[in-house]
């Protein structure tokens, strides 16, 4: 039986999480999910979905066994995110982990509740992705590499061997982290940076190599 899904969201990064799954269904015949609808305070349709309901009302879909992907990551916005999410108190049990097929998944690594991994993605050993975390298309995270609770790597970028990108961080589009490099919480990596040197938590850091552009209020 697929399991009913909200997707928690708009048209950016909720219709990321439907059309991976849409994906997931049509062409590889993956039918964990149904789709039933999102969650969004803002409008009553999310692309060709409804949204059967706002924020507040996600206790009630929680008592009815609703799975949640909570697709709300909008760029250099950690603290928002982490707050909305807290503020939701959903159950681990019920925030669907969503991997799609066509990425590689080392048997070591650790993929927490709720995380989503997009498709042609590379996880590799001892690796360990946070509750919720967003990692989209075409990104590799190399061994012993940790991505925290909430983070958001965007497309084609690339995540070195023992780094740490923190809690509800954002590292953006074609962007590369090197080995050891640590970017801290809330912060976030431009797109097309080289992050050669840590980051601080509520930074944020530009350019190639990555340099300091401002604080993340």
């Amino acid at each position: 039986m697929q399991k009913k899904l909200l997707i928690i969201g708009g048209e950016g990064n909720g219709g990321v999480v439907a059309s991976c799954i849409e994906d997931m269904t049509h062409r590889y015949d993956v039918n964990e999910w149904h789709i039933a609808g999102f969650i969004n305070d803002y409008t009553d349709s999310v692309l060709e979905y409804p949204v059967v309901g706002k924020t507040d009302d996600i206790a009630r879909f929680v008592n009815e066994g609703f799975f949640f992907s909570f697709a709300v990551h909008p760029i250099e916005k950690g603290l928002v995110r982490d707050r909305l999410f807290k503020k939701m108190t959903i159950p681990e049990r019920q925030l669907a982990t969503i991997v799609h097929p066509s990425s590689f998944i080392a048997q070591t690594a650790t993929i927490s509740s709720g995380a989503f991994i997009m498709s042609g993605c590379y996880i590799g050993h001892h690796t360990s992705i946070g509750k919720s975390a967003f990692i989209k298309a075409n990104c590799s995270v190399f061994h012993h590499s940790k991505v925290g609770d909430l983070a958001h790597i965007v497309n084609g970028s690339t995540i070195g061997s023992y780094t740490e990108v923190g809690r509800a961080s954002d590292v953006c589009m074609a962007s590369t982290v090197l080995t050891k490099v640590k970017i801290g919480d809330f912060s976030v990596l431009g797109a097309k940076s080289l992050a050669t040197r840590d980051i601080a938590d509520r930074e944020v850091h530009v350019g190639t190599p990555a340099k300091y552009f401002r604080h993340v209020e």
